[in-house]
């Protein structure tokens, strides 16, 4: 098939890129799409967003199209370890990546979100795992409802309606499916680390699959460059271990055998580098990452230290919560809390108004989502079980 960048939508140009535009333009428009589904959207956020895109010098693509795009002979590098490094079609040796549909079971609480990886702050950390009507009192940036619209563009669709974007998966070979049996999922994820066991939670855009490996699809608003981010790999590596882990709890729990899902990959889009003219938006970037275990031992021991010191240090601070002023403090005094108006911290005003919470006497524990649990201990014999099955067959 011959590599395409797709036509700008004719009703949202600056917003969407669609694979169905020549038709649209040709024949008329092919039935329920995006442009009916954006019309559906808060008008204020479809604003925010077309001002955002304009501004940034990138435009939306749904899913399907860019299952197809990365089908389509397209390359790039691929960053991994070894040999996992180099071209992206090489890599594929012709394997197709196709929806893995399949909703994951959810427990009753977790420790930690699978994305909190990004800074130094676990007042932060904390902070992201708060109630929503906590977090409904402080308005939304414009860069957040960019991009969340963009997220509802690009792997959401209306109840109901037979939406045409499904139908692009016909051309990789695929059934026709709705987005939400594999977009925007629910991932949960259980790490034994030595005598403790620690939950992960989070939403992943898209859960794919070549062969019989897993790939994850995240749609990122930042720029593209030549490095992927560590926070974006940590994410995207526990909602791959999650799905894996899911998988072969299923496995084990009729009488299977376990079975390694690795090499991930691990697949970012984000804004195009360098960034386009003003009015001149290009399709985002592709970022891929190829990780397995044999050959990224590394990664996952770094991994794993990292979740450690997390998971204690906010656990503590739940436990003394006099301490988190001075902490706060400590953390603006070394740059780590970003207070510029230019370059302030998302969570700075929820830290300033929980300060104030915190001297009236709020426990902090009362903020936090119900399903937040950092007392409660899991004692999971099945993930420990589907580990260490797994480490003997690496």
């Amino acid at each position: 098939m011959k590599k395409q960048i797709y036509p700008t939508c004719y009703k949202y140009p600056e917003i969407f890129r669609c694979e169905f535009g020549a038709e649209c333009n040709i024949v008329g428009k092919p039935g329920y799409c995006t442009a009916d589904h954006i019309k559906t959207m808060d008008p204020n956020h479809v604003r925010i967003l077309r001002e955002d895109c304009i501004a940034e010098g990138y435009t939306c693509t749904g899913i399907e199209a860019e299952l197809l795009f990365l089908n389509q002979n397209f390359d790039t590098d691929v960053d991994g370890v070894g040999k996992n490094k180099g071209s992206f079609l090489h890599q594929m040796r012709n394997e197709t990546i196709v929806p893995f549909p399949g909703a994951m079971q959810i427990g009753p609480f977790f420790h930690l979100r699978a994305s909190e990886f990004g800074g130094r702050c676990s007042v932060a950390k904390l902070i992201s795992k708060v109630r929503e009507n906590f977090k409904a009192l402080f308005l939304d940036t414009d860069a957040g409802i960019a991009g969340n619209t963009r997220h509802a563009i690009c792997n959401t669709q209306p109840e109901g309606e037979e939406f045409i974007h499904n139908r692009t998966l016909e051309k990789i070979n695929c059934p026709s499916q709705r987005r939400e049996g594999y977009c925007e999922q629910s991932m949960e994820y259980t790490m034994p680390i030595g005598d403790r066991e620690i939950i992960f939670r989070g939403h992943s855009d898209g859960v794919l699959r070549w062969g019989e490996h897993i790939a994850i699809l995240d749609f990122k608003r930042i720029l593209g460059g030549a490095y992927e981010s560590p926070k974006i790999r940590h994410q995207l590596m526990i909602y791959a271990l999650a799905r894996e882990q899911y998988e072969n709890r299923l496995r084990l729990r009729a009488g299977e055998p376990v079975t390694r899902r690795d090499p991930f990959l691990l697949i970012s889009v984000k804004r195009p580098f360098p960034a386009a003219l003003e009015g001149k938006q290009r399709r985002p970037k592709f970022h891929i990452t190829k990780i397995d275990r044999a050959e990224a031992d590394d990664f996952l021991r770094g991994l794993r230290e990292i979740v450690v010191v997390s998971y204690l240090e906010q656990k503590e601070l739940l436990e003394e919560q006099e301490y988190i002023p001075g902490y706060i403090e400590e953390q603006r005094k070394k740059k780590v809390c970003r207070v510029g108006e230019e370059n302030q911290c998302f969570s700075y005003p929820i830290c300033e108004k929980l300060l104030d919470l915190l001297s009236s006497g709020t426990d902090l524990s009362d903020l936090l989502a119900p399903e937040v649990r950092f007392d409660k201990r899991v004692e999971d014999s099945e993930a420990r079980e589907i580990e260490e099955r797994i480490q003997r067959k690496v």
